[in-house]
């Protein structure tokens, strides 16, 4: 009887660890390691994920120091393609919101950048600042989230054109609430 019983334990165990695995172990479709799509756990006490979108997560650029994450959206327009990234950056220092804010305000306009907003912002519990931009010379527009904690500032920035960003942030809003502190 105790045979049967270990039997039956394993079996139950096993069917429920094989029902939650992936065609592929250890992908993100893998219920063992979490529902969430796009999803990144990042070493700067952060995650982030691309649930309640259609929005594709890609390796970012090596290239481009600090940035962590990099999501694209599913469809181009004229041969560019909106895009979320999400770059973290350390300092030796607790890291003053407002000090950080007010530097970045003026190296904003030195890239060519106009300022449309600049706010404080608390979503979901985290505090940071949302800054919109525009850039006349590219047709861009970006809204970037600035979370801050302790010694890490961590920067989303979405941006696409001008004609299409007022349907593509409200994409990038939903990564927004994504994000979360660990």
């Amino acid at each position: 009887m105790l045979k049967i019983k270990k039997n039956l334990a394993f079996s139950t165990i096993f069917f429920a660890v094989s029902v939650m695995a992936a065609p592929s172990p250890m992908t993100s479709s893998s219920g063992l390691l979490g529902l969430k799509r796009g999803l990144l756990r990042s070493p700067f006490g952060f995650e982030i994920h691309a649930d309640k979108t259609d929005w594709v997560q890609v390796p970012p650029p090596s290239a481009i120091k600090n940035l962590v994450a990099w999501y694209k959206a599913p469809k181009t327009l004229d041969a560019d393609q909106a895009g979320l990234t999400v770059r973290a950056d350390k300092s030796d220092k607790t890291v003053n919101p407002p000090k950080y804010m007010k530097h970045w305000r003026s190296d904003y306009s030195r890239f060519g950048f106009n300022i449309l907003r600049m706010q404080p912002l608390n979503q979901n519990g985290n505090k940071g600042y949302l800054v919109e931009l525009s850039h006349q010379n590219t047709q861009k527009q970006i809204r970037q989230v600035i979370y801050f904690k302790d010694h890490v500032v961590v920067t989303m920035a979405c941006r696409d054109n001008l004609q299409s960003f007022e349907s593509t942030v409200k994409h990038c809003n939903q990564l927004f609430k994504n994000f979360a502190w660990l």
